[in-house]
């Protein structure tokens, strides 16, 4: 849905050639971690705008259900949000198409927290739905409910995205708008054929 609201606005609604930056979010719970970034609508919003040829960061609030929050934290995070993008803009690497950028909040959260540039913690995917109350013969619903104790990890590595939040420190990964391949030069099946050139 991000996305194809992303390329409607930017060919449809707005001039393109106006839009410096797109930012995508800020979506209300954490996208760290390769399970919940490979499903994340609010970085496959950031892909689109890239893919059409705009900087963009993907914003996400890392929200610590145990603790809570009030308007006054969300109001916290949105200042620090715009604070890491501020810096990114101004110095802005053109290696780097898209920045993720997760931002805790929690209850009594101060105004400043530390930034850490992190990379993309690799963890197995699990059930991100609850099966809702149904009846035997009635249609199922689902929830989205990822199961923490299969995304969360208790000990993620250091400088991960998932240890920054688990720290409650801001992550920034910096991404790539690209499913990369493999690289290579054998073929993986012996009845392959690899392309002169080919990168594989």
């Amino acid at each position: 849905m991000a996305a194809t609201c992303v390329n409607i606005a930017l060919h449809h609604l707005a001039k393109i050639e106006e839009v410096d930056l797109v930012i995508s979010g800020p979506n209300y719970g954490r996208n760290v971690s390769s399970s919940l970034c490979m499903s994340s609508g609010t970085i496959g919003g950031a892909h689109e705008a890239s893919l059409c040829g705009k900087k963009a960061v993907a914003v996400s609030f890392a929200l610590y259900s145990e603790e809570g929050y009030q308007e006054e934290d969300v109001l916290r995070g949105c200042r620090i949000a715009a604070g890491v993008i501020r810096d990114l803009v101004e110095s802005w690497p053109s290696e780097v198409h898209i920045f993720n950028i997760n931002v805790p909040v929690f209850s009594g959260m101060p105004d400043t927290l530390e930034v850490y540039q992190t990379y993309i913690f690799q963890n197995p995917s699990g059930s991100m739905f609850k099966l809702q109350q149904a009846t035997e013969d009635g249609p199922r619903s689902f929830r989205f409910r990822p199961d923490p104790s299969r995304f969360f990890s208790a000990s993620p590595p250091l400088g991960s995205d998932a240890w920054a939040i688990k720290n409650k420190h801001v992550s920034v990964t910096p991404l790539l708008a690209s499913f990369s391949e493999v690289q290579g030069t054998r073929a993986f099946v012996s009845t392959f054929k690899v392309a002169q050139g080919s990168s594989l």
